[in-house]
């Protein structure tokens, strides 16, 4: 078994070249979940050679924009998820396994946004990026519980 080297506390998190930064609407048992969950999927989509930053929003997403999540590539190492942060426990980390599929996305230059508009939502659940995310989700998810 790897022994890695990790630093936690309930807003931050850094461990290998992964680290998470947790800002808005939380608890200390969310960010818990958050952490836990978002280094999880780093170990399965990433390489330890991945250097990967990660800033959390957690708010009123779903209220503002009709979406649970989001993530966006802010530099080559930084990016930025948003979460709806009055989701069920599950849902929020579905969400978030979901969202680090896109990133690792961008890291692989598979994504390089996602900002357009699709007349849809068949045609944007259709599109090779969302077909994998959606998958991979699964997967993620699955080996949380």
């Amino acid at each position: 078994m790897e022994i890695f080297s990790m630093t936690y506390s309930t807003d931050c998190f850094i461990a290998d070249n992964f680290q998470t930064f947790i800002y808005g609407r939380t608890t200390k048992e969310l960010n818990r979940v958050i952490n836990l969950t978002a280094y999880r999927c780093y170990r399965d989509l990433f390489t330890k050679k991945d250097k990967i930053s990660l800033s959390f929003d957690i708010g009123k997403l779903h209220e503002k924009e009709q979406i649970w999540g989001s993530a966006t590539m802010e530099t080559k190492n930084d990016y930025l998820m948003e979460l709806d942060g009055f989701m069920s426990i599950y849902s929020t980390i579905a969400t978030l396994c979901h969202e680090m599929v896109h990133v690792k996305q961008y890291v692989r230059k598979e994504l390089y946004s996602e900002a357009n508009f699709y007349k849809s939502r068949e045609e944007y659940l259709n599109l090779p990026w969302e077909k994998e995310a959606y998958e991979k989700q699964e997967v993620l998810f699955n080996k949380w519980k």
